[in-house]
């Protein structure tokens, strides 16, 4: 969920991407149900591969990787170390550390991947471990590995306007070199707007150490929207199911498990969206388990080689050419702070700096199995992981949730819990502050209940209070939550993929990492906490209440729902969605009399 210029998109987990009529095709597919095989355009079965058996690497040696069987969701518990990664420049130097640094393996599992700076830069990366003999397999999504395309399209044009920027007063500075390079952009440009995606994966896909499959894959490989729409309404049970995974692993010795994308907005690199989020990085036995979580989906029918889809009339050979034009073209401009990372030694810094801070720990994964895209009714044992954990809980529970939509059974097991004394707090996004309005409308309409049922809920400021642009609607970057984890009793944490909904339970794969410790669990409890603050968040109350307790105290009242800010502002007591126009709140109460809480 990408928000943000046309090489991004906006969208997490939930609905496909695109204008008004594509959501409302989504909307009328509720009405169409149909399941079709995954297309193999007449190719060979798929060649399987597993994980390498890692070996000493200088660069991030840990304790010996032993082998395990993850069948049924959830690895056993093996003592591990982790660190959690809550600033996103940080994770994004872990990520290309752990590519620069690799000597056997790459595996990379992500549901977006887009083309903007980050995306490539790290594309470039992954090519160059590619060349210093590391194997690279990376498995999308295919719903929305697009954004890869409309982000390079974006990038080629700056690139090619780069090009002779500053010859433009002097024609006669301008020489043969320079328009033949942008020549050559502009070539590159017109065959990426006719190939798309397919074009550029399978450009990757050549490298003889490199390999590309998609995941739950459309038969239609067309760049139109309403190409697509259509498969989507005629194929719903099918592609409404997507993989929701993110995974990021080097050597099968370290690993980066969590709720980031690839894209300048999950790292802070982006001009209007900045998403708060959490990764953990993970080094010793558990990595195994993360891998072979990894090798179930990369070796299941649902995951599609993506040659099987690249078109005739592009040879090896021009393939092969387009990807050091794109290694090339995506040097012209660079984020200051990208530069920063040219520098293996400043590299190394930064991840030292992580892996120093590691802490031992028993570690397990939960996670989905690849199958659950074709079943009927899912396969949630993320989810049931994480209802038994709950219903263990003693004295708290801490959620942080970019989408919280409750079902009954969600409210039944908070009302338990609460009824023996466990303080239950959830921190998630407002309405001003969200990314997915049908997402927001399907948990608003619950807000009463929830607050009557004891929950704190607290909902996320786009914009810290002590910005003092009076004009929120030209501010920014606008901080977007977009976090998925829990801590219980401050005892254990979960950070993954999943969102407290219905899709994240029952249509999307998803996985995560369970970690005993009480050092991490306080870490990840105190990054939460300091979202709840006034300045960073709003707290929710049933009336006017006289008096607020901080740190997730909870206060039951009557009547409206009311947000509750700091002291110091004008108004401290709201009764309306804060920061919203009127326009957008109508909009949301009509969204939310449809019956499609089941899809968000």
């Amino acid at each position: 969920m990408q928000p943000g210029h046309a090489a991004t998109h906006f969208l997490d987990s939930r609905m496909p991407r695109g204008p008004g009529l594509w959501r409302l095709l989504v909307l009328g597919s509720l009405l169409i149900s149909s399941c079709r095989a995954i297309p193999q355009n007449g190719r060979e079965t798929p060649v399987t591969s597993q994980a390498v058996k890692p070996e000493r690497n200088a660069a991030f040696t840990r304790a010996e990787v032993a082998p395990s069987a993850l069948r049924a969701g959830e690895g056993p518990r093996r003592i591990s170390e982790v660190a959690q990664m809550h600033e996103g420049m940080e994770a994004f130097t872990a990520r290309v550390a752990l590519a620069r640094f690799a000597r056997q393996s790459l595996d990379m599992q992500y549901y977006i991947w887009d083309g903007d700076q980050t995306g490539t830069y790290l594309l470039s990366e992954l090519i160059e471990a590619a060349d210093r003999g590391v194997r690279v397999r990376l498995l999308l999504d295919d719903i929305t590995s697009r954004g890869i395309v409309d982000g390079m399209l974006q990038q080629l044009a700056s690139a090619a306007r780069a090009a002779t920027a500053d010859l433009e007063d002097t024609l006669a500075e301008i020489t043969p070199d320079d328009l033949e390079r942008k020549d050559r952009i502009r070539d590159l440009m017109d065959e990426i707007h006719t190939g798309g995606r397919d074009l550029i994966a399978a450009a990757l896909d050549t490298h003889p150490n490199i390999e590309v499959r998609m995941f739950n894959a459309f038969n239609s490989r067309r760049r139109s929207g309403v190409g697509r729409a259509f498969q989507f309404l005629a194929d719903f049970s099918r592609l409404n199911r997507r993989m929701h995974n993110k995974v990021f692993a080097a050597d099968n010795q370290i690993a980066i498990v969590g709720g980031r994308n690839i894209a300048d907005n999950y790292f802070g690199l982006h001009e209007k969206y900045d998403f708060r989020d959490l990764d953990l990085m993970v080094s010793g036995p558990v990595v195994n388990d993360v891998s072979e979580s990894f090798d179930l989906y990369w070796n299941s029918e649902w995951a599609v080689p993506v040659h099987a889809f690249a078109m005739k009339r592009r040879s090896e050979q021009r393939l092969a050419g387009l990807r050091k034009e794109l290694t090339d073209a995506f040097q012209w401009e660079k984020h200051e702070r990208l530069k920063e990372l040219e520098s293996d030694v400043e590299t190394t810094k930064a991840l030292h700096r992580i892996t120093a801070r590691m802490v031992k720990a028993p570690v397990r994964v939960v996670a989905d199995l690849p199958g659950k895209v074709h079943k009927p009714t899912g396969e949630p044992l993320v989810a049931e992981a994480l209802a038994a954990q709950a219903r263990g809980s003693k004295k708290e529970i801490l959620v942080e949730s970019a989408y919280f939509v409750p079902v009954n059974v969600t409210f039944e097991n908070m009302h338990e819990r609460i009824d023996h004394g466990v303080h239950v707090c959830v921190l998630t996004n407002s309405m001003a502050s969200t990314n997915q309005m049908p997402a927001h409308a399907g948990y608003a309409k619950h807000r009463k209940r929830l607050l009557e049922t004891g929950v704190a809920l607290y909902e996320l400021r786009p914009y810290p209070l002590g910005d003092t642009t009076e004009d929120w609607k030209h501010r920014g970057p606008r901080t977007v939550l977009h976090t998925k984890a829990v801590v219980f009793d401050r005892e254990q944490v979960f950070v993954g993929t999943f969102n407290l909904d219905p899709r994240s339970a029952d249509l999307n794969t998803e996985i995560g990492l369970m970690v005993e410790n009480k050092k991490l669990a306080g870490e990840v409890a105190a990054f939460m906490e300091g979202g709840m603050q006034p300045e960073r968040s709003w707290r929710l109350s049933l009336g006017n209440p006289t008096k607020v307790k901080q740190n997730g105290g909870h206060v039951h009242g009557s009547g409206p729902v009311c947000w509750c800010g700091d002291e110091t502002e004008k108004r401290s007591v709201l009764r309306r969605e804060p920061e919203t126009r009127w326009g957008s709140r109508l909009l949301m109460r009509l969204v939310s009399w449809l019956p499609i809480d089941e899809m968000l």
